[in-house]
Formats: C-alpha cells, sequence, structure tokens
C-alpha cells in the first residue's frame, strides 16, 4: 500500500492550485516548513511552476503587515490567462461605412439605436 508522504501532500496541494504562497501550503498540508520549501523549489526547477515576488497582507492574529512574498504559479494557469489577455486589438480602418449602414438596414437598426 502506498504511503501518503508529506511530500505527496505538498505535490497534491501545489498542483490543485492556481496561485499560493509557501505559507498557504503550509496552512493546508501537515508538512514542515523545509519539506514545503524543497518541493516546491523542485517543482520550480522542473518548470511546474513560476516563481515571482508580490506585495501581499499578511495576518497576524489580531493585526496585519504588508510583505514581500513569494507567490507560486502553476504553469498551466500562465498559459490560459495569456491566452485572453494577449489577443490583438482589431484593425478597424478598413471598415466600409457603407457597408455598416447596409447591414443596419438589414437588420431593422436605424442610427438613433447605435451611436456612430
Amino acid at each position: 500500500m502506498a504511503k501518503n508522504t508529506q511530500r505527496d501532500r505538498v505535490w497534491i496541494a501545489a498542483l490543485r492550485e492556481d496561485e499560493f504562497t509557501k505559507h498557504d501550503i503550509i496552512d493546508s498540508v501537515d508538512a514542515g516548513s523545509r519539506t514545503v520549501h524543497d518541493v516546491l523549489k523542485t517543482m520550480v526547477d522542473a518548470d511546474l511552476l513560476t516563481e515571482t515576488n508580490d506585495r501581499r497582507r499578511v495576518d497576524r492574529g489580531d493585526s496585519y503587515m504588508y510583505t514581500d512574498v513569494t507567490v507560486y504559479t502553476s504553469d498551466d494557469a500562465d498559459e490560459s490567462d495569456s491566452s485572453t489577455t494577449d489577443a490583438p486589438e482589431p484593425d478597424m480602418s478598413d471598415i466600409d461605412n457603407g457597408e455598416i449602414n447596409r447591414l443596419k438596414e438589414e437588420i431593422g437598426v436605424s442610427n438613433g439605436d447605435v451611436p456612430e
């Protein structure tokens, strides 16, 4: 029977999230800080995760502070986000106003319905 080790739990938790910090993983699985750090470093080295720095709000019991933290992102999440945000703007310079007006008449839209 396979064991469910600390490292296994870290891998599983990291692969299920799109974006997280080391402390998010520590809080969600029963694993030590060094183990989590080592597994995440291995995943970054294997190009399974991307590592960036960000300024985040960190709760400290009854107070909070802003601090720089390392944020891990799955490479799959980066690819899906870039496909929607990197779409080129359409070239509107060759639009024929006569064709637009013909289409408006065809579908029954007047100039009062659509701002020019």
